[in-house]
């Protein structure tokens, strides 16, 4: 899989998971400085039915298949998106600052933000 850099990655994410979610309401709390990709979920713009956060996300993410899945870690000083190896558990992903990770079709996503313990993790997947 060839290496994406990372403002590709976010466009192909809200591409993927924000894409019923309408161009004012993303630019109001999700592109805008200082926005996270992760605001979809903070602020509501995705029914809460249809996520996971906290625990049942990091269960759901660790029961689901990893093979292609790919991750971003914005925290790095390299801005490319790398292949998720298999080891990579939720546990693992709660010692990072920051990760987004989809799976290879883009039909999920798990994302750990920065904000720990008031803010995800969150799972999301593709009905």
């Amino acid at each position: 899989m060839s290496e994406v850099q990372a403002m590709d990655f976010e466009q192909e994410w809200l591409n993927h998971f924000a894409k019923e979610i309408s161009p004012n309401r993303l630019k109001k709390y999700v592109t805008k400085r200082g926005g996270f990709i992760w605001h979809i979920f903070s602020y509501n713009l995705v029914d809460k039915k249809d996520y996971l956060s906290g625990d049942k996300a990091r269960q759901a993410f660790d029961m689901e298949n990893k093979k292609g899945a790919r991750y971003y870690d914005p925290s790095s000083e390299e801005e490319w998106v790398k292949d998720l190896s298999r080891e990579m558990d939720a546990g693992f992903i709660d010692g990072m600052y920051e990760c987004y990770v989809v799976s290879k079709d883009m039909t999920w996503t798990y994302i750990k933000t920065h904000e720990n313990n008031w803010c995800g993790p969150y799972f999301y997947k593709i009905k």
